[in-house]
Formats: C-alpha cells, sequence, structure tokens
C-alpha cells in the first residue's frame, strides 16, 4: 500500500472555512481528508494562535478557543522554533515573515504546502499547490 500524502496546510485554508471565504469548500475538503486518514496532514504551531486572533474578533473567547482546537483536529503540529525561526527571518524571497515561518515549517516535515496564496511562497523546492489543485491531484 502507498504512502498517504503529506501535506502541511497553511493557515489561510482554515481561515477560508473559518469565513466562508471564496473557494472554502475546497478548503473544507482537504482539512476533511486529513481527518478522514486520507492524508498526513501537519501545521505550524503559529497556526493555533494566529486562528485564535482572527475568531476573538467574532466570537466570546471560550467559544474561539474551542473553535480553534476543532479546527486543527487530526492535524499533527510542527513544533516553532529558533531555527525555524532564524531560516524564515533571513529569507530574503518572502515578502511577509508569516510565509517564510509556514514554509521552514513545512520543510522539516518533507510536505507538499497546500495553501490558498501560492503567490506568497517564491521558493519551490517543495510542492506548493492551492487547496482544489491539490484535490484533483489526489
Amino acid at each position: 500500500m502507498a504512502d498517504k500524502p503529506r501535506i502541511f496546510v497553511d493557515v489561510n485554508v482554515f481561515v477560508d472555512i473559518s469565513e466562508k471565504r471564496s473557494g472554502w469548500y475546497s478548503s473544507l475538503g482537504v482539512i476533511n481528508g486529513v481527518r478522514r486518514g486520507n492524508y498526513e496532514g501537519y501545521i505550524s504551531t503559529i497556526t493555533v494562535p494566529i486562528l485564535y486572533f482572527r475568531r476573538i474578533r467574532v466570537r466570546p473567547d471560550r467559544e474561539a478557543r474551542n473553535d480553534v482546537w476543532t479546527m486543527v483536529k487530526g492535524f499533527r503540529m510542527v513544533d516553532l522554533n529558533a531555527r525555524i525561526l532564524r531560516l524564515a527571518i533571513n529569507d530574503n524571497k518572502f515578502n511577509d515573515y508569516e510565509d517564510a515561518i509556514q514554509y521552514y515549517s513545512a520543510k522539516t516535515v518533507s510536505a507538499m504546502i497546500v495553501t490558498r496564496n501560492k503567490k506568497d511562497f517564491p521558493t519551490r523546492i517543495m510542492e506548493i499547490l492551492n487547496p482544489e489543485e491539490f484535490l484533483r491531484k489526489t
């Protein structure tokens, strides 16, 4: 039996769903695929506070906290460490530090990145797909 695809899911895929942004249904398909065990899903630990700070704007604290843990259920977390932060801050190819953190977190688990914003990942050492492309491929 072939190994399951190993994917690193960018925070914006979760935001698609929680804010019902364009393409959110495909993003939900990716998340549900991880939860069903079709793919090995990874996220950066930085994803949790980012999602919390977005949810707290529209939900009470306790509800926002619960929502976030429900959103990331089934995902393995890549610990954020000094090495990832250092690599990310020194990589001038990225316009956004958070995107660089996501990229270097994904590299630690050798996973393809599923993101809504492919243009934010100028380094193409690994495969970078949007949710629709990933679902068509699998």
